[in-house]
């Protein structure tokens, strides 16, 4: 099949995407204003590499629109509803199947009416619609799109050849977490329990990896709360990286305030690492409290503190909670069993 990705060249899910199709043979085609080295794709860029502004979206249309019609791909596909989904509904070109994975349905959409309309567009557009978690299918039910095309739920997944469970490195314990420092994953909150864990728990340490706008913001509240010796920023790490430095932790944080399937949290289940998350739906569909993981309202240091601490204090309760989330990723969440859901879909819409 020739299959075209309208999406960020960039982004972790696109560069799984394009490259399992690559190996299996497929001519894979990227439309993007971001580049990244993705052996055997072609590119159409869009821009100068840098992130878009909304703008450059409306000034792009033609010419991805000409830039499909002239690949004739037998699969359209666009990643992120409310940007490169809305650039591929633009073209026409069907097949179409249009991938929604967090933000792009829990939060743009509800900062204007005209992203709220271009939604519903693309979506009226699609052929297939995929959901990386029920939450994002029910949250789109809102747009009561008349001709409603099929939509499939599941989370793109997680390459278990890379992310497996290790030994731990260190018996005082290792708490990590690997969002980015940007506002949305409130990774501040997450510092501001250091104190407390700290206070208790001696010998722990803390890894937050992880790239973004807040880290210099960050780093400056461990040292005004005196937790910096405690700390380590190790920036973005290749996917080996992360998988090395999950592997070596006790238990996984994230305090992200959204989240649609979270590619971060699957990495964690794969590796046997205890999850301690925010108490959002995203989450809910994968942990419950108390029985496969940690849940903690959202913003709140000091539970956040007090579910770490447990975990920590109780090895055994971890051990059976993360062969639990082992399992359920082995089951629902690993990347060839889902790539290979993918491709059957493509395979049926151009058939």
């Amino acid at each position: 099949m020739k299959i075209c990705f309208v999406a960020d060249g960039q982004s972790v899910h696109t560069v799984k995407l394009a490259g399992y199709f690559v190996k299996r043979g497929h001519e894979v085609w990227m439309v993007s204003f971001r580049q990244s080295d993705i052996p055997g794709v072609r590119w159409v860029m869009l821009g100068d590499g840098s992130l878009p502004g909304k703008w450059q979206y409306f000034r792009s249309i033609l010419r991805v629109r000409r830039s499909v019609r002239n690949i004739k791909p037998d699969i359209l596909h666009g990643v992120y509803l409310c940007s490169y989904g809305v650039l591929a509904a633009f073209c026409g070109w069907k097949p179409l199947v249009l991938s929604a994975i967090g933000s792009d349905v829990l939060i743009s959409p509800k900062k204007s009416l005209l992203i709220r309309l271009l939604v519903v567009f693309a979506l009226k557009r699609a052929t297939l619609i995929h959901c990386v978690a029920e939450i994002l299918r029910k949250e789109l039910e809102k747009y009561r799109v008349r001709t409603e095309p099929k939509t499939v739920v599941f989370p793109w997944g997680v390459d278990m050849t890379i992310f497996k469970p290790a030994a731990k490195a260190a018996p005082g314990g290792i708490v990590v977490s690997t969002r980015n420092m940007e506002p949305i994953y409130d990774v501040a909150t997450l510092i501001r329990a250091i104190p407390i864990v700290a206070a208790k728990k001696k010998n722990v340490k803390f890894v937050l990896a992880g790239k973004g706008s807040e880290r210099q913001k960050l780093e400056n509240l461990a040292r005004e709360l005196k937790v910096s010796d405690r700390v380590q920023f190790p920036g973005e790490l290749s996917r080996k990286g992360v998988a090395e430095q999950i592997g070596q932790a006790d238990v996984y944080v994230s305090t992200s305030l959204s989240d649609g399937a979270s590619q971060s949290l699957f990495e964690a289940m794969a590796c046997r690492i205890y999850p301690v998350v925010a108490d959002i739906p995203g989450n809910r569909e994968w942990i419950e409290d108390g029985i496969n993981g940690s849940l903690f309202p959202c913003s709140s240091p000091d539970v956040l503190a007090e579910k770490i601490i447990y975990a920590l204090e109780n090895p055994v309760v971890r051990n059976v909670c993360a062969e639990k989330n082992l399992e359920t990723v082995r089951k629902k969440a690993g990347l060839a069993a889902n790539m290979e859901l993918l491709e059957k879909y493509y395979r049926g819409l151009a058939s």
